[in-house]
């Protein structure tokens, strides 16, 4: 996902994955390069990198 910081983060997952439930996050990888992600998985499944907005797994994007 792309962010402005790890609130922004936080509050996208609760907003658009988790809703009501619980969010219990174990592990955050900040500045991701994504040239470092899985070419033959992760890649063509992503959707735009460069605006907030969670872009893997698809189908948690915000309406535009």
């Amino acid at each position: 996902m792309t962010a402005f910081d790890l609130d922004d983060a936080l509050i996208l997952l609760q907003t658009h994955v988790v809703g009501d439930q619980s969010l219990d996050v174990e592990t955050v990888i900040e500045d991701v390069d994504v040239r470092a992600l899985d070419p033959s998985h992760v890649l063509p499944n992503m959707g735009v990198v460069t605006r907030r907005d969670i872009w893997i797994p698809l189908g948690y994007q915000r309406a535009s």
